[in-house]
């Protein structure tokens, strides 16, 4: 057990016995522990703390004092970000009742349990005024309008978000993902598979790259690590949009998961456990590339990450948590990968879009899914919602 120096007495002396609370004696007898008497100081701070409560009664504000003290909010709540992308909330609505084919038109909504920090619907206004306005002043590419400006760097997750949120607003049909460009989507970036959804009120952008490795091999045989990739993306978002991004979301954990399954099919697929090895390596990769982004982006843009839903999973007997996709390994694999990016997301002081979070308290994860691993229409808008809150808290802050 580490013992902490006192701040006010000291090291403990040699020799002398060290107070340990039962929890320390691991269930064991403490009362056999030598105990040292209670400090001096300790009494002498209790007797002034009633002096001064004393004085403080004698002028008549010692009920105000006490009186405030209780009626303080519990915590700094208000003054802090709210963090919305972390906040445990739940699924207003009929989640629980409907099937996978109605909750499009049901559209549940997800919400906060913070009192102080609930979402606001903050893209449905933005999805429904959009109609015939891409091209218009303050829409498709008017560099110079206030509209946030955010770029998704992932891979067919964030795709599948950005043309889901521009095809509910242009009024196409959300359920067939077309790779076509529309009034309100294209091409960026010189790429085919880099999009924009250019709306009156908001510009969502993504550029994908194949995983954290910076040397591969990926998965299909993609070329290019993610340096470059996000290289690409800094350089080419001020060409194209005018400035720069307000918020970089950081995702591809689908991608890391494909290229495990292809570089090792047959040992990562025996056990949940990712081997430690493995983890460590995209731990340490995954924490290069968010120093590099923390150190490339401007001081104003807000940096996130997001972690990954729960795939399909395939049914019937000794599947033992393996996916229906079945090029991304296992449902334990998922978990574990997601909590090394909480863990980086803290550690760089990120924001987090937990993805798993929103859909974990539900047991059939097809209810999220428009297939084996893509998020359903009504998922990718409530997802888009949380980012747009989290933009918008952070331009305010400013």
């Amino acid at each position: 057990m580490r013992v902490e120096e006192d701040p006010l007495t000291g090291p403990p002396a040699v020799g002398q016995s060290v107070p340990l609370s039962n929890a320390a004696c691991c269930g064991g007898d403490c009362r056999a522990l030598p105990q040292r008497p209670a400090l001096p100081w300790v009494v002498a701070g209790a007797a002034l703390m009633l002096l001064g409560l004393q004085s403080v009664n004698h002028h008549g504000h010692g009920y105000m004092l006490i009186s405030s003290m209780r009626e303080s909010p519990p915590d700094d709540r208000i003054e802090r970000p709210c963090g919305y992308g972390s906040l445990p909330g739940r699924w207003v609505g009929s989640l629980g009742v409907l099937g996978p084919e109605q909750l499009e038109a049901a559209s549940p909504q997800w919400q906060t349990f913070d009192a102080h920090c609930q979402l606001s619907p903050l893209l449905d206004p933005i999805v429904t005024s959009a109609a015939g306005k891409c091209g218009e002043a303050g829409g498709g590419s008017n560099r110079d309008d206030s509209r946030p400006r955010i770029l998704m760097l992932g891979d067919s997750v964030d795709r599948t978000i950005l043309h889901d949120v521009c095809h509910a607003a242009e009024g196409l049909d959300t359920e067939k993902r077309s790779e076509k460009e529309t009034a309100c989507m294209e091409n960026w970036a010189g790429r085919y598979d880099a999009w924009c959804c250019s709306l009156p009120g908001l510009q969502l952008s993504t550029l994908p790259y194949w995983g954290v490795s910076p040397v591969g091999p990926y998965n299909k045989n993609q070329t290019g690590n993610a340096e470059s990739k996000f290289d690409q993306a800094l350089t080419e978002f001020p060409r194209a949009f005018g400035t720069s991004p307000d918020m970089v979301v950081v995702g591809a954990l689908l991608w890391d998961l494909a290229r495990w399954k292809t570089i090792d099919p047959d040992g990562i697929m025996q056990t949940d456990q990712i081997p430690p090895p493995l983890l460590d390596t995209w731990i340490a990769d995954m924490d290069s590339l968010l120093t590099l982004l923390r150190v490339t982006v401007p001081e104003s843009t807000l940096l996130a990450v997001h972690t990954l839903h729960f795939p399909r999973l395939r049914e019937g007997p000794h599947i033992n948590g393996q996916f229906e996709h079945r090029t991304i390994t296992r449902w334990a694999h998922v978990a574990q990968l997601n909590a090394a990016m909480r863990h980086l997301a803290a550690k760089h002081r990120l924001q987090v879009i937990d993805m798993e979070a929103m859909t974990a308290q539900y047991h059939e994860g097809r209810l999220f899914l428009r297939d084996n691993t893509h998020p359903a229409p009504w998922f990718s808008r409530e997802v888009a919602n949380v980012i747009l809150n989290i933009a918008a808290e952070a331009r305010t802050a400013r």
